[in-house]
């Protein structure tokens, strides 16, 4: 299904958490030549990689969809005032993340759940099974995913 461009505007930018708000206000990143995807069906099946330390399988939680730049880190090789790190990275494909993200490694687990347009919005990627996801403020998506393996 081939997204439509669709153009951001102020009321959308107020739905993102304050970082990525105030970036777009300020005009610090744009979503400029993105094709975002803002009504799309839900997608049923996403991967995510999350830390614990030390075995500690604290639920999942809000933070472990945090972004980049929500956690005040650079993404290596994607420069400062990228949308990318604003994003929220998941995957279709759980062989593909492992991959891309040299698992199995220790204290990193992988999670597994559905998103949905009341989330955020979306970009798939166009070579990849990568998905980019800016999550609204509030989404409560921890809700939806669960720990790999665990049964719903």
């Amino acid at each position: 299904m081939k997204a439509k461009r669709f153009v951001m505007t102020k009321e959308l930018y107020l739905k993102f958490p304050r970082t990525l708000r105030e970036a777009l206000v300020n005009g610090i990143v744009s979503f400029h030549g993105v094709c975002v995807e803002v009504a799309f069906s839900p997608i049923p099946v996403l991967f995510r990689v999350v830390q614990r330390d030390g075995g500690d399988l604290t639920p999942i939680n809000e933070s472990d969809f945090m972004s980049y730049a929500e956690l005040g880190k650079q993404i290596k090789g994607v420069s400062g005032d990228s949308i990318d790190r604003y994003s929220c990275s998941m995957y279709l494909n759980k062989d593909e993340l492992s991959r891309a993200l040299h698992l199995p490694r220790k204290k990193k687990y992988i999670i597994v759940g559905d998103v949905n347009n009341t989330n955020g919005v979306i970009h798939r990627s166009q070579n990849s099974s990568h998905v980019d996801v800016w999550l609204y403020d509030g989404s409560n998506i921890q809700h939806q995913f669960r720990f790999e393996g665990d049964s719903k």
